[in-house]
Formats: structure tokens, sequence, C-alpha cells
């Protein structure tokens, strides 16, 4: 099973990759879902289970090819670690397939806080986190996933199909977050059938990315510190 992207495939040139990837740096106009090596977005969450705030950090840490276990084939991707700063060891690598029109999520693991893999998951054909052709206020359509679900624990994986409904519902609204105020286009992201009837709302700033996201009845995240642009 693959465990990540090897050191010696994250080493591609990023010229390379940049072509199957989308820009390196933001465009004149600004982009939406930026992604180059040393981008990083660090958000506060509140709301989850009542609890204390949370810190979450995202950083684009490599870029290569990954293996896909059960959807099959090989895709140009960036690697993106998540963690937990101050509350806890464990951390999400995501590999996002970037053609340059959509960005989707194709692969997720899970590494507990001794760094031991728990949860692989895949997508076919990848789940979306941003499609830069659909960016007009209605734009609204819909997208199939086939789920896997590779617990690494020996037991069967599983297979789930999910549907989401994607929608523009606004160009231009202003939201004032710790790191600032920005000019977003508001997506929504509604869950039709899955798991959980899950509702997300993501507020999207052109040469930032995400300042906020809102999980209706849930949880919010607010974009404290980010650098766009590639490493410094």
């Amino acid at each position: 099973m693959s465990r990540g992207i090897p050191s010696s495939l994250i080493a591609v040139s990023l010229s390379v990759v940049a072509a199957a990837c989308g820009e390196e740096e933001p465009s004149e106009d600004g982009e939406y879902y930026p992604m180059s090596v040393g981008d990083y977005w660090v958000y506060e969450e509140t709301g989850v289970y009542g609890g204390d705030a949370t810190e979450l950090r995202y950083e684009v840490t490599g870029a290569g090819t990954v293996e896909l276990d059960y959807v099959g084939g090989t895709r140009d991707v960036f690697e993106v670690e998540n963690t937990f700063p101050g509350t806890s060891d464990e951390r999400r690598l995501q590999y996002i397939a970037d053609d340059g029109t959509r960005a989707a999520r194709v692969r997720h693991e899970i590494y507990d806080e001794s760094g031991d893999l728990t949860k692989v998951r895949e997508f076919d054909p990848g789940f979306l986190r941003f499609d830069r052709s659909r960016t007009g206020e209605g734009d609204e359509w819909t997208e199939d996933i086939e789920m896997h679900n590779d617990f690494v624990d020996g037991s069967e994986v599983e297979a789930q199909s999910l549907q989401y409904r994607f929608e523009v519902i606004d160009r231009s609204r202003e939201v004032t977050v710790p790191a600032g105020t920005f000019d977003c286009l508001v997506l929504k992201r509604s869950e039709v059938f899955g798991t959980v009837g899950e509702v997300k709302v993501y507020y999207l700033a052109p040469g930032v990315g995400k300042v906020k996201e809102i999980t209706e009845n849930d949880k919010e995240e607010d974009l404290v510190e980010y650098h766009v642009g590639g490493d410094q």
C-alpha cells in the first residue's frame, strides 16, 4: 500500500508539475484556490462539540505523483499537510490533483499521535475542492463521487457512493476574520446523499484562498494567518 509521496517523487521539478497542477503564482486577478509548495493557511476552529477553539494549519509540503491503491493509476498532485498545533500530534495528508480548472482531493491519509497510519480514503474521480470554470453567481451543479475507506486494520475496504450539490451563492461578499477583511466568492456545498446530509459554506478570497468555512449546525473556521505565493 502506498504510504504517501516518496521523497524522490516530491523532488520532481516544480516547473514540470505546475503544467499539470495549475499556476504556481496567483493570477493577475487573484486565484481563489492558490496552490504552490510553501503556501500555508492557519485557522481558528470553533464550535466543535462545544469545546474550546482549536488551531488548524494547512501547508503545501510537496508536489509529485501518488499511486492510488483502490481507484487505480497514478495522479500528479500537491501534498497538503493538515496539523493541529498545540492540541494534538495527529496529522493528515491530503493529495490534491489540480489540472488548472478543477482542484480535487484524490487521497486522504490520517496518522495518529504516534505517527501510525490509521485510515486511508480515496475518491473517484476526486472530491472537488474548487472548479474555476464555475464562478458565476447562481452557478449550480452536482458531483458524484465513489469513496473508498480503508481503516488499515485488516478489515474489508468500504466503498460508498456520495453526491454533492454545489452553488455559487454570491460573487462579492465582504468577510472579516482575524487575518483581515476580504471580498469573497461564497460557495455552498450540500450533501445530497452519503452520510449525514452535511452542508458547508466556503468564503474564498482572490489571491488568498479560503478565509472562512461554516459547517451548518456544527463548526466554523476563520483564517488567522496565511502565506501564498510559494517558498519564501
